[in-house]
């Protein structure tokens, strides 16, 4: 059994409490299935990634703490009918901070490789180099991702860092 972080589920204003995640589970994703492939990754296409996130403050919001993930990562399935291959994504519900999402995609730009991971519509985004060839992107295991930006967003980034791992499917 996993557990999968969902920042939004508070039993009091101070007290979050992970949602377990159970496969097969109604309302949960399954990573049982097979996903598109990615042709830029060397191997298979994970299924989901685990992406943890430290370092994000408090602003305008009084909820952006609830990014940092504290050992207790996201958890960013494929989606086996997804119009991009190379992207993985957990919908944030309701929003936090104006953001929605928390994004992971694989892109190749002139001839380099890049893992970009982002908070809401790149409200605040991380940007891993990976160099020129193909990633062998099942095998990311506490791959940094590091910061790259934040936009108007309604929270601060004190030393932010974020960490991939891929799951098998």
């Amino acid at each position: 059994m996993m557990r999968l972080r969902d920042p939004l589920m508070k039993l009091a204003s101070s007290l979050l409490l992970p949602r377990l995640w159970l496969p097969m589970s109604p309302g949960y994703p399954c990573y049982c299935g097979g996903c598109p492939g990615c042709s830029l990754c060397s191997g298979t296409r994970p299924a989901a990634l685990e992406v943890e996130f430290s370092g994000i403050t408090n602003s305008d919001c009084s909820d952006c703490i609830d990014f940092n993930t504290g050992g207790v990562p996201f958890i960013l399935p494929c989606d086996p009918n997804d119009a991009v291959p190379c992207q993985w994504e957990h919908n944030l519900s309701p929003n936090t901070c104006f953001a929605n999402t928390i994004t992971a995609v694989l892109s190749d730009i002139a001839g380099n490789f890049f893992l970009e991971v982002a908070i809401g519509n790149n409200l605040v985004t991380y940007r891993a180099d990976l160099g020129a060839s193909a990633p062998n992107c099942a095998a990311w295991s506490g791959l940094d991702v590091p910061f790259l930006l934040h936009l108007a967003f309604a929270c601060s980034s004190t030393l932010p860092t974020c960490t991939v791992t891929a799951m098998a499917a």
